[in-house]
């Protein structure tokens, strides 16, 4: 009785305040119902509350009353509030209040509903029967208003032949349900003797996370095939800690490892600016970002964006009326040309030939369309590793030049003399140019001692030019390409003149980069500021002097040689895939493109092939020669500083019969004698590309018809 006297009391008092503050003008019973959407219009809670019937049947405290109204307007960033069509109606026992009200928000656009409360008629006025339905229709007491997000995925990654190459996994995560869990101290003990973790640390995880009234604490996250079986029976042997697989601990899954990750690259948490991206492009502000790779240049494309569900969420944890949704969309799914066991078979060569401070190249491609089968940097990394924290010590090693820096990516950023491999493309500079013909002897009249030339023509002050092989007499361009003789491609060079050399090598592309779908470095002609003189000029017709270009580049300007002049763009992503509402469709991107239009005529192409061919049945490149198999090809070796003690070798093959033609490039950076294994290398690729790849790809369009 006394509280609800002292609750009437409460009442008379506040609206005898109200009385007051309407500076006696005349009450219409309206205005308190209409005041109380004002100040709910304005965010004036406080008194929003004066306006409430004393004895709801909800009837809060103004603490309660003021934090639930703060609390909806945080949840869903309400920057505006809009009523209209008020009006008072009695339905015989009570009075209505019915209205339109809209919460305009930053997020989930405007929230509009229809609205019905009740209204208690005093002689001060009308005042709102709080119930919770008053904040949303059909909500009740003990309901409250819920945002969740959904997750949109990560798109994954597949090979030309449907093998995942990254998808979306999840790291073994020892965790500690606190609900169960008993003894702390115990299970920190425990914890640290199985898994050599800092006692003190896991206690302090623990004991922080149950302060914080969660339920479930996270001790520590591994690679998979970290956790021996033996460690998983001890740790699933303690009360309350379990290893969870599918939910706490989000990472990417690459089947390749080391055989990719230069192509493929790596994911990691987002730091606060990608964060700051992705939520500017509507993506997951918490997902993986691409680092490196694939997964870093077509980060947008990969990067799921979050759903939102706004709901009304009961006492039981149901969802009893959905406000706002907003569907998860995954990223899209790309599908890569690289042939998931070419791949790994081209890293597996390099590894098996390769010591540790070698490193090198090895890039496969369809010759007639562009499409990349495989590409390693040698040495490489284990993708996975950057899952979870890396130590100091593993970064230090992955960045030393004692290991040959694994993280650099050989492929598309080294920048190497292409030496001999030029041959073919000064060749048909002089050829187009009609400095020499095919048939352009090396004068007489000119000396050659000990394998040393000294132009006579013109006034020389420069070191003599050296060749490696006589290749007989007399030298022509047919011999001089298929023994690589340097004094033969010197000479030719010096008659071209360094103008017309230098236009033909920017018409080939090689004073930019190529397009790709990766970055790619910038060949260049010569250092910036360097004038040509005539010795240079000499050394640029056997690939030395500053001439600079990426493996990549290099292989993609030998496609000119089968596709009528015209080098091709190199290709990586030949489709996209993602689902249409219930469908999943797939994009083919895969067209062939041009990277540079028409480098050699079609004539200049016929005079070199048949001289490319030889290269590889008896000059050269005749250790990779194989029976049966008609390829055509040069050689090319480029040695590094004075010590004559490092080279950069070359060897770049090709067939010529047939379609879908591979092209095999080899580079090796390594002592002279280790770069000889560019011939076996590449013997095997085409061997295990015509028993293995190519017998799939016939079988794969066999099929395909039969359907």
């Amino acid at each position: 009785m006394k509280s609800i006297l002292k609750k009437f009391f409460v009442f008379l008092i506040t609206t005898t305040i109200i009385a007051t503050a309407l500076s006696g003008c005349t009450i219409s019973k309206a205005v308190n119902a209409f005041a109380f959407l004002k100040c709910i219009a304005e965010k004036d809670f406080e008194n929003a509350y004066t306006y409430i019937w004393p004895y709801s049947p909800t009837y809060p405290t103004e603490e309660e009353f003021v934090e639930e109204y703060e609390d909806l307007f945080d949840k869903l960033s309400i920057n505006n509030v809009e009523y209209k069509n008020a009006s008072i109606k009695s339905d015989g026992e009570d009075y209505l209040l019915s209205y339109t009200l809209t919460y305009a928000t930053d997020h989930y656009g405007d929230i509009t509903n229809d609205y019905t409360i009740c209204l208690k008629s005093t002689g001060f006025g009308y005042y709102v029967n709080f119930e919770e339905s008053v904040i949303f229709p059909d909500m009740e007491s003990g309901d409250t208003v819920c945002v969740s997000e959904i997750e949109g995925s990560r798109g994954e990654i597949f090979s030309s032949d449907g093998k995942a190459i990254a998808g979306n996994s999840y790291a073994p995560t020892v965790y500690v349900d606190l609900t169960v869990a008993e003894d702390l101290d115990a299970i920190a003990s425990e914890l640290s003797s199985i898994l050599s973790l800092d006692e003190t640390t896991i206690l302090n995880k623990m004991t922080k996370a149950k302060d914080s009234e969660l339920e479930t604490v996270e001790i520590y996250s591994y690679l998979e095939g970290q956790l021996s079986d033996d460690k998983i029976s001890q740790i699933e042997e303690i009360k309350g800690v379990a290893i969870d697989t599918s939910y706490l601990k989000p990472i990417r899954y690459y089947p390749l490892h080391e055989a990719a990750a230069h192509i493929i690259g790596y994911t990691s948490s987002p730091s606060e600016e990608d964060m700051e991206n992705s939520i500017e492009k509507g993506y997951d502000p918490y997902g993986l970002v691409g680092k490196t790779g694939i997964e870093l240049a077509f980060n947008d494309a990969l990067s799921g964006s979050n759903g939102t569900i706004v709901y009304i969420k009961d006492s039981f944890g149901n969802n009893k009326r959905t406000i706002y949704e907003k569907d998860a969309k995954d990223g899209e799914d790309l599908y890569l040309s690289i042939n998931y066991d070419m791949q790994q078979y081209s890293y597996a060569l390099l590894d098996n030939y390769l010591s540790k401070g070698q490193s090198g190249v090895v890039i496969t491609l369809n010759a007639d369309t562009g499409s990349l089968l495989s590409a390693v940097s040698y040495p490489s990394f284990d993708s996975m590793i950057f899952n979870l924290s890396v130590s100091d010590e593993t970064w230090e090693a992955l960045n030393s030049d004692e290991n040959a820096d694994p993280l650099f990516s050989r492929i598309t950023q080294g920048l190497y003399p292409p030496g001999s491999a030029i041959k073919p493309f000064t060749a048909a500079a002089a050829l187009e140019a009609g400095a020499i013909t095919v048939d352009t002897p090396f004068p007489e009249t000119e000396t050659i001692e000990d394998d040393k030339w000294t132009p006579s023509f013109e006034t020389w002050g420069y070191p003599a030019i050296k060749r490696y092989e006589d290749p007989g007499s007399p030298t022509t361009l047919t011999n001089a390409m298929i023994y690589s003789d340097n004094i033969y491609f010197a000479y030719a060079m010096l008659m071209l003149g360094k103008d017309k050399l230098v236009d033909y090598l920017q018409k080939a592309g090689m004073d930019e980069a190529i397009a790709f779908d990766l970055p790619v470095a910038s060949s260049s002609i010569t250092n910036e500021n360097t004038e040509i003189n005539r010795k240079l000029l000499a050394d640029m017709g056997y690939g030395q002097a500053e001439i600079v270009m990426t493996p990549l580049q290099l292989a993609a300007m030998y496609t000119a040689l089968l596709n009528g002049g015209d080098v091709l763009a190199p290709k990586l992503v030949e489709a996209t895939g993602g689902y249409t509402e219930d469908e999943y469709v797939k994009t083919d991107t895969s067209e062939k493109n041009v990277a540079f239009e028409s480098i050699m005529e079609q004539s200049t192409i016929n005079t070199l092939l048949p001289i490319l061919k030889k290269v590889i049945s008896e000059g050269t490149g005749s250790s990779a020669n194989i029976q049966g198999l008609e390829l055509a090809g040069k050689t090319g070796t480029a040695e590094i500083g004075s010590s004559k003690t490092r080279e950069i070798s070359w060897f770049i093959a090709f067939e010529t019969e047939g379609t879908d033609r591979l092209l095999v490039l080899v580079m090796i950076d390594a002592n002279p004698e280790s770069g000889k294994v560019k011939f076996p290398i590449t013997k095997k690729l085409f061997t295990y590309y015509n028993s293995n790849i190519a017998t799939e790809d016939d079988d794969s369009t066999t099929n395909n018809d039969d359907n």
